[in-house]
């Protein structure tokens, strides 16, 4: 094997040495009254998709590297001298969490379908990058206070309402339309702070719910992360506006053709709460990509769908240092443990603030020094 980190690309499922699907496949059989379920059975979506993931990642760096993979068993590939080679590509192209990351995800996948090989090696190693990796960027410095982003929502909103709505069906980044969603989308973001999955996949009738008292939202805990199913009402302050947006503004949206698809457009969104135009259901890219360019515009760096989780419980430890279990059921955290992190960083802010204050305060009478008055 060549000492050079090599670029890659990840091999397809159906690309897969047929050994390696074979035994993937038997392990996510559900089992029965006289047989064990397989070891991938209890995995979520979520997780067979990222492990899956990262075991193509991992057969598609071999075979890069020259390794014929049908010529050698799934676990016999997997070498100290390979891994090091494995590592120091990821170490050239990603940030040390997400080395880190990878590594438990291959190791995971390995170890629950071939436990009988000993990985105590490549867990030593997983643990070491995991302990050393440092963030690329210091989250604390990107917060901003939850009510912040829910005046963005709103001002985004108040901008759509005042503009009337074009009569074509093509729309600019500053078409009404675009804009109303966009405020809805980071206000409700911002008091209900979801993962972005649970976010973008809310469906109409199914996941929002329209009852006599006003909107609510609910996801069944087969969509949950943590197995836990979430019920929360949408906020009061924002009925009118979700009320707005379904009736004036989505099905705008979805009557629109974005630049690249004037003629038809594929994936209707169907019942899909948020809509891109193009009419087609909203996705994690296209999210980001509007929430990037408000957040810019507003604080002057991005404010990521996982950040709005961020915001939203140290926003709660800073005004109710006590509510640790609401900001744990706020993010659908299964236990405190969790939600504590959020608590410390509010420590770790009012430290900061507290601390920049003290310096100001004692330079100012230095900068007087020699004046004459």
């Amino acid at each position: 094997m060549g000492a050079r980190p090599s670029g890659h690309a990840a091999l397809p499922f159906a690309s897969w040495p047929e050994a390696d699907r074979a035994t993937y496949l038997a392990a996510c059989t559900p089992g029965s009254p006289f047989d064990d379920p397989g070891a991938a059975a209890s995995w979520r979506p979520a997780t067979h998709r990222s492990l899956c993931a990262a075991y193509s990642r991992w057969l598609g760096f071999l075979q890069s590297e020259g390794v014929v993979l049908a010529e050698e068993g799934p676990a016999e590939r997997v070498t100290p001298e390979r891994l090091r080679h494995y590592e120091r590509m990821l170490r050239g192209r990603c940030a040390s969490v997400t080395v880190a990351t990878y590594l438990g995800q291959l190791l995971m996948f390995l170890t629950d379908l071939w436990p009988e090989r000993n990985w105590r090696w490549l867990r030593e190693i997983q643990a070491r990058h995991q302990r050393l990796a440092q963030p690329s960027r210091v989250k604390a410095a990107r917060m901003v206070d939850q009510m912040e982003l829910v005046e963005l929502g709103f001002s985004l909103m108040e901008q759509a309402v005042a503009r009337p709505l074009p009569p074509d069906l093509t729309a600019g980044p500053s078409h009404p339309a675009l804009l109303y969603r966009d405020g809805l989308m980071i206000a409700l973001l911002a008091l209900r702070p979801l993962r972005q999955g649970n976010f973008l996949n809310l469906i109409l009738g199914r996941h929002l719910q329209r009852t006599p008292e006003g909107w609510r939202i609910a996801i069944p805990a087969s969509e949950c992360k943590t197995g836990l199913a979430l019920h929360m009402v949408v906020p009061a302050q924002l009925l009118s506006a979700l009320e707005t947006y379904l009736t004036v503004y989505r099905p705008v949206l979805l009557d629109m053709r974005g630049p690249a698809d004037r003629q038809h457009r594929l994936h209707p969104a169907g019942h899909a709460l948020w809509v891109t135009r193009c009419g087609t259901a909203m996705t994690p890219g296209a999210q980001q990509k509007q929430l990037r360019r408000h957040c810019r515009a507003r604080f002057g760096h991005d404010i990521n769908p996982h950040l709005f989780r961020d915001c939203a419980a140290t926003t709660l430890a800073d005004e109710h240092p006590e509510g640790i279990s609401l900001a744990a059921d706020l993010l659908g955290h299964r236990s405190t443990t969790t939600t504590q992190a959020h608590y410390i960083a509010a420590n770790q802010r009012k430290a900061l603030q507290q601390c920049q204050a003290l310096i100001l305060a004692q330079r100012r009478p230095s900068s007087r020094k020699g004046r004459t008055p």
